[in-house]
């Protein structure tokens, strides 16, 4: 049921004009997981590094990480082709960090109760 449903999105895909490696990253992300709404992607930037910070609801988690991280690293290798594909100059460390939306929640609850102290 997943490769139907990326199946269908890769025929829009390929007509849309997504070349942004988060839009790319967004896109797959969304026809993978049960909770597409849970989904935010955050990306920082520091020199040769690209990383984006995903977060997704718990159920979601090892959908998107696969056995042995194998899902994961193919996404991330994915990217890094759309990269290489608009800059082919340029060489980046491309970073994929996977969270629950709870450890999201927990976290900011945490720093919200340290900033009232």
């Amino acid at each position: 049921p997943i490769w139907h449903s990326l199946q269908k999105g890769l025929s829009a895909f390929s007509q849309s004009l997504l070349n942004n490696m988060r839009d790319v990253l967004e896109f797959i992300l969304q026809h993978i997981v049960d909770h597409p709404e849970s989904l935010l992607i955050t990306e920082e930037r520091e020199d040769d590094i690209i990383r984006f910070n995903v977060a997704l609801a718990d159920e979601d988690y090892p959908r998107v990480i696969g056995k042995s991280g194998l899902t994961i690293k193919g996404i991330t290798e994915i990217v890094r082709l759309v990269e290489n594909k608009d800059n082919p100059e340029v060489f980046h460390k491309i970073f994929i960090n996977i969270t629950s939306s709870q450890d999201k929640e927990s976290s900011q609850d945490k720093e919200s109760s340290q900033d009232t102290e």
